[in-house]
């Protein structure tokens, strides 16, 4: 992306994109169970992006539903030991262009990307016997990232990596529910969704390592079209109670994203 061009697609500041492809994911939950699960899902992303002479705006939309099995899933008819899980996202990252190298192209944004994410999980040991957990964070992410315009059709090379500053995690008490002593009490007769939201917790890089990166290549067609190819990888380490039990969580995406600019 050269300096003089402030757009992300020369002459075109808005680009919604459509994506999906494959998505590995990744997760070991102590709560529930001492092993690996693992599963292979087709996500769906909805993005929209908008660039000015400094500043890109960016809205994403995620979410994937899928059977992650482990070593032992389906062994015999009493371990069926399998996970149903569901994943979405929603995120708004606002990066201001902070430098930019004018020989070879490139632009430096960083900002800031507040994300919401749930990782919803129910597991069943057998037929007639079921554990719930999960996470729901929200988080305030510092986010950097890097443009590149390759030719002069305005095909563009990008990467980005944030990771969150602050988080509120929702969904403890399912966790409290499985191992602690003290159980916060859900009265069914009250409204459920702000209870969960009372009952959350603030946590920090001491309690929860993550982070999110996206590696994507677009080439345009025409003026109003592009295709792109991305890679997006989302990692976090997350301790639910001290010394006791720890999630985490790896998702690896290879996507098609279809682009359209005006």
């Amino acid at each position: 992306m050269y300096a003089q061009d402030s757009t992300l697609v020369a002459g075109k500041r808005n680009q919604i994109i459509v994506s999906s492809g494959y998505s590995k994911h990744i997760i070991r939950d102590d709560v529930i169970s001492p092993y690996i699960y693992k599963g292979i899902q087709a996500p769906v992303w909805i993005k929209y992006n908008h660039s000015g002479n400094k500043y890109l705006h960016r809205f994403q939309v995620y979410y994937s539903s899928l059977e992650l099995e482990s070593v032992i899933t389906n062994s015999d008819n009493y371990f069926e030991h399998y996970s149903q899980n569901i994943n979405g996202l929603f995120s708004y990252s606002l990066t201001r262009k902070i430098y930019t190298f004018k020989k070879a192209g490139i632009d430096l944004y960083i900002g800031g990307k507040y994300k919401s994410f749930l990782n919803y999980r129910q597991h069943y040991y057998t037929e007639n016997s079921q554990s719930t957990t999960g996470e729901q964070s929200n988080s305030l992410d510092f986010i950097s990232s890097v443009y590149k315009k390759y030719n002069s059709s305005g095909d563009i090379f990008s990467f980005s990596l944030n990771f969150p500053v602050i988080s509120y995690v929702l969904l403890s008490d399912m966790f409290n529910a499985n191992v602690s002593t003290q159980i916060n009490e859900i009265d069914p007769h009250k409204n459920l969704i702000t209870q969960f939201i009372k009952n959350g917790d603030f946590v920090f890089i001491d309690k929860q390592f993550e982070f999110q990166s996206e590696l994507s290549i677009y080439k345009s067609i025409n003026q109003f079209f592009a295709l792109g190819i991305s890679h997006n990888f989302h990692f976090y380490s997350f301790e639910k109670h001290p010394d006791i039990s720890r999630t985490t969580y790896a998702n690896n995406q290879l996507i098609i994203d279809l682009i359209l600019k005006f």
